[in-house]
């Protein structure tokens, strides 16, 4: 029993034993705290993580327009008719364009975040070429993202400066070979 007790104290922070959940809980198990103490850090720590997945999606789909939907995963004996029919018919009415705008008719608890007025039609048909970073990318919406990501403006200033650097190189691999001709010259003279 002591052996076990030892494991559990000793277990790695990494991978499963780091999820939210357990790494609050093995105070508990290890028997350093109280049950109510570790289920406080659990809700806050879920509360914090829950946060941060909110403000990624806000960051990553919002900030960009697209259109989002809302669906209610919380009832699971209600799945079907609350998650999975609507998502088939978002995916429906994305790929079959004389469908458009059927969705709040057809779902009013389907909740759509963006406004009507801001949709786009994605043109994945069309391929776009960055010959900086190398990258194909499907749609100008994606090409036009891209071009404003900080990666791609770095790239495109290295590339900027690709032949001032070049020709710093080249400047200086001649003024050394200049120096050493110099320092052969000096020892050869004063050599005789």
């Amino acid at each position: 029993a002591n052996k076990l007790l030892d494991d559990v104290e000793n277990l790695p922070s990494t991978g499963i034993f780091g999820a939210i959940g357990f790494k609050e809980l093995h105070p508990y198990l290890v028997g350093k705290e109280t049950v109510a103490s570790c289920l406080d850090v659990l809700k806050t720590n879920t509360r914090r993580y829950a946060k941060q997945q909110r403000q990624w999606i806000r960051n990553r789909f919002v900030s960009r327009d697209l259109q989002i939907f809302k669906l209610d995963t919380t009832d699971l004996s209600q799945w079907d008719t609350s998650c999975g029919e609507p998502s088939v018919r978002v995916l429906d009415e994305y790929f079959n364009p004389a469908r458009k705008d059927t969705l709040p008719a057809l779902f009013p608890h389907l909740h759509q975040t963006s406004s009507p007025d801001a949709r786009k039609e994605v043109g994945v048909t069309k391929l776009f070429n960055c010959d900086i970073c190398h990258k194909t990318l499907a749609g100008e919406d994606q090409y036009k993202i891209h071009i404003a990501s900080r990666k791609h403006r770095s790239a495109a200033k290295r590339k900027e400066r690709e032949p001032m650097v070049e020709k710093y190189k080249k400047l200086k691999e001649e003024n050394s070979k200049k120096e050493k001709e110099e320092g052969n010259i000096t020892t050869n003279s004063t050599a005789e």
